[in-house]
């Protein structure tokens, strides 16, 4: 289970992201929508961990904040970009 707890990531002074609470189960999918400037991005960069965060963010149980950025990615974490999954041969 990937849990977000009162996630917050700012660049520099500018607060991108404000207390963001998520619980993803295992086997679920999550969509992230929303407008330009929205904190899309920003929220999928935190739990990647490419940029610093505040607040909880554990991935079955583990803090994420502690773990290798290898360490993380080898538990098979994606990112499916906008562009790539609508393309005009996709099937919906």
């Amino acid at each position: 289970m990937l849990e977000l707890d009162r996630l917050s990531a700012s660049y520099g002074k500018a607060m991108a992201l404000e207390s963001i609470s998520l619980r993803v189960m295992p086997g679920e999918f999550v969509a992230v929508l929303g407008p330009n400037g929205a904190g899309k991005s920003t929220l999928l960069k935190a739990i990647s961990r490419a940029i610093d965060s505040q607040g909880g963010l554990t991935f079955e149980g583990q803090s994420l904040h502690n773990v290798a950025t290898e360490k993380w990615w080898a538990w098979a974490f994606a990112i499916a970009l906008k562009d790539a999954a609508c393309s005009p041969n996709s099937a919906y």
